[in-house]
């Protein structure tokens, strides 16, 4: 939920400029700087009482029940410290507050508003740390047990700093990119540059961030490229096997914190894979490839373009709807409408009721944001599941007969890519015309379909990332479903037609509304522009 709650930091800041248009601020600087830091502070001490007592019952009982305590404080207050943010610049008008004292200077005062917070949840992740450090430090012995390499200890400081890089910088440098060329184009171009060019010249600037955002956050986070051996080379065989353009497999270093694996960039010169490192030097060979094909799934399918456009979509379609309906309710002869009495009727008719005045745009606007964040997570879940998909159709092609899993470990000397003459331990396949007197050699199905062996592999590439990842299975996640809701899906395809599962069809037809809503949305922006005065080329 980081990614969400760093948008809604930026995104309320836009609200409460159309807001502002025109009002006064109910209070004082002096008063709403007091207020919305107070509620901030108030929030982090209590986080870090919390995470402080978690600390000292778990040094003094050893009791698990300690951690479970100090990760809903680790997920909670960061929620907790948003939604006081959006209350302070709303209610408080903490960005009118800082702009009295800074000036309406560009970027400087959105980015003074927005520091605060993230300063407030830097100091919940200053205070979860000896919680980090005494879990993984009791994680020591498992890993000597199972001949698993030993993640390296990090100092406070090295944990706060990979936290800071790989939960705020994925999505807030390119948001700061954003928000600093509109505001020069609106600051120095628009003054000189009629309607409907300065909205092309900010809209093509925002282009460009999402295309080079790849490329920035590979240098914001730690990322070394692969080096070179037998895993580089099985990799970027895979890629060129799927025909997946990618400009580069990176190691991203997170000294053995996360196990993951991550695909970013719409076109191929800017495109990017990450393994991290705990996962290469974990997990084996063949989990491996089975987590990027698990990605290339995600090129190949074209998930992150559909994605864009669905949001567009859902976003226009909820704001249009609901403006219909505020329309309706206001101004239709509705048993609402009849009953009310005439004094309440001439309110409602006033300037600061109008269904386009600030208050509905920014209750519009907060609406199709909602939903589209809801729909985000429902389709980024079928996304993951025909990524899955993806993963176990390419392993029931590399060896329909054989494509055993391998278990949490050591790395095996072969991959999926390997020598298919052998299996997992090394010994050789039983050719067909020795399977023996009264025995027939395994014949082929006529339509290729979803191995077991696939399967399995793939659940148990997903079933090793929860456990390095001390994740329980079952537990859900809002992107990605819960590690046992797609492992049971796997198994469920098992014996499937590999070309015709219904998770393809099903994607398809996100793809086809996809494309025909955008057409559709463009078609009425175009046609808004072209008979809008306001929005003129010449």
């Amino acid at each position: 939920m980081a990614h969400p709650m760093m948008i809604a930091l930026v995104v309320v800041l836009f609200l409460q400029e159309r807001l502002a248009e025109g009002a006064d601020a109910p209070f004082s600087t002096p008063a709403a700087i007091i207020q919305s830091l107070s509620l901030l502070f108030g929030i982090t001490l209590v986080a870090a009482l919390r995470l402080d007592g978690a600390r000292r019952h778990l040094d003094r009982t050893g009791k698990t029940g300690a951690i479970l305590t100090a990760d809903r404080v680790l997920n909670l207050a960061p929620m907790l410290i948003v939604v006081a943010h959006c209350l302070n610049v709303l209610v408080f008008h903490w960005l009118e507050a800082v702009r009295d004292l800074t000036g309406d200077l560009i970027f400087v005062d959105e980015a003074l508003v927005t520091l605060p917070p993230l300063l407030a949840i830097v100091a919940v992740w200053f205070m979860y740390y000896p919680i980090e450090r005494r879990v993984r430090q009791a994680l020591l012995m498992r890993h000597l047990d199972r001949s698993l390499p030993v993640p390296p200890t990090v100092t406070r400081w090295q944990y706060v700093v990979l936290q800071v890089r790989h939960q705020f910088l994925l999505t807030l440098l390119p948001l700061a990119l954003i928000v600093l060329w509109v505001e020069i184009v609106h600051t120095y171009i628009e003054p000189y540059v009629l309607g409907a060019a300065a909205l092309g010249v900010q809209f093509a600037g925002v282009v460009t961030v999402f295309l080079i955002a790849p490329v920035l956050i590979r240098y914001a986070w730690d990322t070394v490229p692969l080096g070179q051996g037998e895993l580089r080379h099985r990799l970027r065989k895979l890629c060129k096997s799927h025909r997946a353009g990618v400009q580069e497999i990176l190691v991203w270093r997170t000294h053995g914190g996360m196990i993951n694996g991550a695909v970013m960039g719409l076109i191929a010169p800017l495109r990017y894979v990450l393994l991290t490192d705990g996962l290469i030097e974990s997990m084996s060979d063949r989990h491996i490839e089975a987590v990027m094909a698990h990605e290339i799934g995600h090129i190949r399918r074209k998930h992150l373009p559909t994605l864009v456009g669905l949001l567009m979509i859902c976003v226009s379609i909820v704001a249009f709807v609901l403006g219909l309906a505020t329309q309706y309710i206001y101004f239709s002869s509705t048993w609402w409408w009849i009953v009310t009495p005439e004094f309440l009727r001439e309110i409602l008719r006033r300037p600061e009721f109008d269904i386009y005045g600030a208050q509905v745009d920014v209750a519009l606007t907060a609406a199709s944001l909602i939903v589209g964040l809801v729909l985000f997570g429902y389709i980024s879940r079928r996304f993951e599941r025909q990524a899955d998909t993806f993963a176990v159709q390419h392993l029931s092609r590399v060896d329909p007969h054989e494509v055993a899993a391998a278990p949490v470990g050591p790395k095996s000397s072969e991959g999926l890519l390997g020598d298919p003459s052998k299996t997992d331990r090394g010994s050789p396949v039983p050719a067909s015309d020795d399977a023996g007197p009264g025995r027939q050699a395994a014949t082929p199905p006529a339509e290729p379909v979803v191995t077991m062996a696939a399967a399995e592999a793939m659940a148990g590439a997903l079933e090793a990332v929860a456990r390095l990842n001390h994740i329980q299975p079952a537990r859900r996640s809002w992107r990605h479903g819960s590690i046992r809701w797609r492992q049971r899906y796997l198994r469920s395809i098992v014996g499937k037609p590999l070309d015709k599962l219904p998770i393809d069809r099903l994607v398809l037809r996100y793809q086809i509304v996809a494309i025909i809503g955008v057409v559709l949305v463009l078609t009425v922006v175009v046609y808004d522009l072209c008979t809008n005065p306001e929005f003129r080329l010449w």
